[in-house]
């Protein structure tokens, strides 16, 4: 009958930590490879903004004049007529020319 060794606790403790720790190091390097790079953001972007309001500016929009659907109506776009093309009678007529 054959005796088996006992490991010890604190090598399987080891061996478990060596295990986690290659684990880890490799999804750490797929996910670097995967993820995307972030996004070069200019600088008048990332600038803070002012949190004071214009009343100036507010001024000027409520003095600006607003139309009603009624006079909306009145500045309806008219379609352009688009020509039809030619049919293949008349081109090989051109083309014969």
């Amino acid at each position: 009958m054959r005796k088996r060794i006992k490991v010890p606790g604190l090598v399987t403790i080891m061996a478990l930590t060596l295990i986690t720790t290659i684990l880890w190091v490799g999804f750490e390097v797929v996910r670097i490879v995967i993820s995307k790079p972030e996004p070069d953001v200019p600088p008048q972007v990332l600038e803070s903004l002012n949190p004071t309001l214009d009343t100036l500016l507010l001024d000027k929009l409520e003095k600006r004049v607003y139309l009603n659907e009624d006079e909306l109506n009145v500045f309806k776009p008219q379609p352009k007529p688009t020509p039809e093309p030619p049919t293949t009678e008349e081109q090989e007529n051109t083309e014969v020319s």
